[in-house]
């Protein structure tokens, strides 16, 4: 169950994320409006919804190393996921954003999981790249904090 808050975290959205001053007005704004979608697209559990928000030759990096490469093996992962944890929910909150040219991004952050009663807390990375003037998630993996 912990693997699947952990997993689940990649890249959940904030209605309100912390983004560092350093990107650009235009990026940061763009990285805001993906993390929002995504958190919206999660928390309905809407796996389609968060395999569209990832450039077609998008990645995600599971906790166990597992690598889902393109749009319809994360679909799938997401999928998994909901159907495993009947009632997961998260929040993403950016750190920091480091503009890496006009059209890729990379930022970092922490995630906060519930399922029921249960908690995860940890920490993300991911790229964005802006494909014709829209972010996309372009790789994303996340870590659990470790257990107290």
């Amino acid at each position: 169950m912990n693997r699947l808050l952990t997993s689940s975290a990649m890249l959940i959205a904030l209605s309100a994320p912390a983004v560092a001053q350093q990107a650009s007005p235009s990026g940061r704004q763009g990285i805001e409006q993906l993390v929002a979608s995504y958190e919206a697209c999660f928390n309905k559990h809407d796996a389609a919804c968060i395999a569209n928000l990832y450039a077609p030759d998008g990645i995600l990096v599971e906790p166990d190393r597992h690598i889902n490469a393109g749009r319809k093996a994360i679909e799938q992962s997401y999928q998994a996921r909901f159907k495993a944890g009947a009632d997961v929910h998260g929040r993403l909150i950016v750190d920091q954003v480091f503009p890496l040219s006009a059209e890729t991004s990379m930022y970092l952050g922490e995630f906060h999981m519930t399922n029921g009663p249960r908690n995860s807390d940890g920490h993300f990375t991911a790229v964005a790249v802006n494909k014709g003037g829209e972010w996309k998630i372009h790789l994303a993996n996340a870590f659990a904090n470790p257990s107290p």
